[in-house]
């Protein structure tokens, strides 16, 4: 029979992938950071790329030892239909996240989400066309 279908999450602002580390790393580190940051940009775009869906379902149904195809096709489907095409973070999804938090903690609604936000070596890339291209599926120079 399946399961019953409480809600619909899709439309909530919410973030499920980040880069997190301290000012004082980045500044230090920013070669290092913005390399992360372009191999998993480049990830993300080679998976949710049509052409590269067998190998894609090859690698998550052996990883996730999914034996069912039409479930693993299913929630690969799902993923790329529901997955943001753009590397950079929605802060009314951190802010979500910080709502839900601070009812545990209520010292996290203090913090100032926006000012936790660094996107400089993203919007570098954006800028330079890494972004689109990498998140075009195409593989990008570095």
């Amino acid at each position: 029979m399946g399961y019953n279908f409480l809600g619909d999450l899709e439309k909530i602002p919410l973030v499920g992938t980040s880069v997190v580390v301290k000012a004082d790393y980045l500044a230090g580190h920013q070669t290092i950071v913005r390399s992360a940051l372009k191999a998993l940009v480049e990830g993300h775009g080679y998976l949710l790329n049509p052409a590269n869906k067998a190998a894609v379902m090859e690698i998550m149904t052996k990883k996730l030892g999914i034996t069912d195809s039409m479930a693993a096709n299913d929630g690969y489907e799902d993923y790329v239909r529901r997955t943001d095409r753009h590397a950079f973070v929605v802060v009314d999804g951190l802010k979500n996240i910080q709502r839900f938090m601070k009812l545990r903690n209520p010292k996290i609604g203090e913090i100032s989400m926006d000012r936790l936000v660094d996107m400089s070596i993203l919007r570098e890339l954006e800028k330079s066309g890494f972004l689109e291209q990498a998140l075009a599926g195409k593989s990008a120079s570095r």
